[in-house]
């Protein structure tokens, strides 16, 4: 018979299921998408010592890395209160980060943690 897969005693078939291919999600999701406030360098993923992880700039202005987890759900935050009010929630960083790009055309971080300044899309 045509068309007809056959198969042996517990061989699965040759093109099910389909490979994968998707790539895991990235560590840094906000990875050239911060910018200082001062001098306009950006902001690069600097994974720590002890496992963590940050964004550290390369100009010097900020002495210390910026904590990543920290800076990325105030511009989640943001971009959700803009996108959708006050209630909205998402589930995945993947959504929140793509929800941010669509919105923010980049981020700008000052020299304290409060100092941050979304800028919009035109």
């Amino acid at each position: 018979m045509s068309g007809v897969l056959t198969l042996k005693a517990n061989e699965p078939p040759a093109t099910w299921p389909p490979p994968t291919r998707f790539a895991p999600p990235d560590p840094y999701p906000l990875r050239s998408f911060l910018f200082c406030a001062t001098c306009d360098q950006p902001f690069f993923p600097s994974p720590q010592p002890d496992g963590s992880r940050a964004y550290r700039s390369r100009c010097g202005c900020r002495l210390h890395p910026l904590d990543a987890g920290q800076t990325e759900r105030r511009v989640y935050t943001e971009a959700l209160r803009r996108a959708f009010g006050p209630t909205a929630i998402a589930t995945t960083s993947d959504c929140l980060a793509a929800i941010a790009a669509r919105l923010f055309a980049r981020v700008s971080l000052g020299p304290t943690p409060d100092d941050i300044a979304f800028i919009p899309r035109i």
